[in-house]
């Protein structure tokens, strides 16, 4: 994964670089920068759990997708009634 990926998870979660390098088991938020720009590679404890976040934020648009589906049969439904 590199860093501009890193920094799209990041900014979809919405963290602070500081608060996603204590997600990741990092000490300072510095690391997290450094990773991000290309000058220090991430450990592979935190390349499984930026996968597992990047699944879970893809989870999280298809079932964003699935509720409007959803609402939108609920919609029809409801018009049909009337």
């Amino acid at each position: 994964m590199t860093g501009k990926a890193i920094r799209e998870v990041r900014k979809t979660l919405g963290y602070s670089q500081k608060t996603f390098a204590i997600v990741l088991g990092y000490k300072r938020g510095q690391t997290i920068s450094e990773i991000e720009n290309g000058s220090l590679e991430a450990s592979q404890a935190a390349m499984i759990i930026l996968s597992n976040l990047k699944l879970l934020v893809r989870l999280e648009e298809v079932l964003v997708g699935v509720e409007e589906v959803l609402i939108r049969i609920e919609k029809q439904l409801n018009d049909g009634q009337s």
